[in-house]
Formats: C-alpha cells, sequence, structure tokens
C-alpha cells in the first residue's frame, strides 16, 4: 500500500542549489528515492528552463517532490543541519497522503525548537 508525501523545497535565490545536488540528492538516494531534486524555475546556458507561468525567471530556487513513505521527520532534520546562508529563507512545504493542504514543515520544526528567526 502507498503513502504519498508531496514536497515543496524552496531555497532563496542567494542560497547556492550546490546543496541540493551535492547534499539533499544524495540523502534521498541513501533512502531509496530513485528520483533526484531538479528545479523547475531557472537558467540553462542562458536561456530560461521555466515550468511557471509569466514573463520572468523565478528569482528562488523551487524543488519538487513526491515520494512513497518518506522519512519527513528525519528529511527535516537533515535540512537543519545544512550550512544554509541563511537558514530561515529555506522553505519545506508539505501535504501528507489524505491532507488537502500544504504546510510549512520547517517553520512547523523551529517553532518547537523556539528558534527566533527575526534576530
Amino acid at each position: 500500500m502507498s503513502h504519498v508525501t508531496n514536497v515543496i523545497l524552496c531555497i532563496d535565490g542567494y542560497e547556492d542549489d550546490e546543496l541540493v545536488r551535492e547534499r539533499i540528492n544524495p540523502w534521498l538516494a541513501e533512502h531509496g528515492e530513485a528520483r533526484p531534486f531538479a528545479p523547475v524555475s531557472g537558467w540553462d546556458d542562458d536561456e530560461p528552463t521555466a515550468y511557471t507561468a509569466g514573463s520572468k525567471v523565478m528569482e528562488s530556487n523551487v524543488f519538487l517532490g513526491a515520494f512513497n513513505h518518506f522519512p519527513l521527520d528525519d528529511f527535516l532534520a537533515f535540512l537543519e543541519t545544512l550550512p544554509w546562508r541563511e537558514r530561515e529563507c529555506v522553505q519545506c512545504f508539505v501535504q501528507d497522503q489524505h491532507e488537502r493542504r500544504f504546510t510549512d514543515a520547517l517553520a512547523d520544526v523551529r517553532d518547537v525548537r523556539g528558534d527566533d528567526t527575526d534576530g
């Protein structure tokens, strides 16, 4: 039986998406995920590779995923260990199976810990 978790990972445009390629995608592979995250909007050889509406390319890095039996708590904990420039500018929106909307799962983790992202 399947249990799907939909994930939208949003990273500020000033963050290097190298963390996704070199750290997050290998983590996914280690946890049995066949396909890595790839940006849904950006540039490739000076040409926009957008999957978004509008006449501009998004100025943030957005990654989409749909996972079966995903270890979400482990993934969120892993994201928090990465050396982000501005941790508060990294968001992970999650919609678990049978939920009707996405929630910012990293904000929930940070709220539980009592992180003060306002400085």
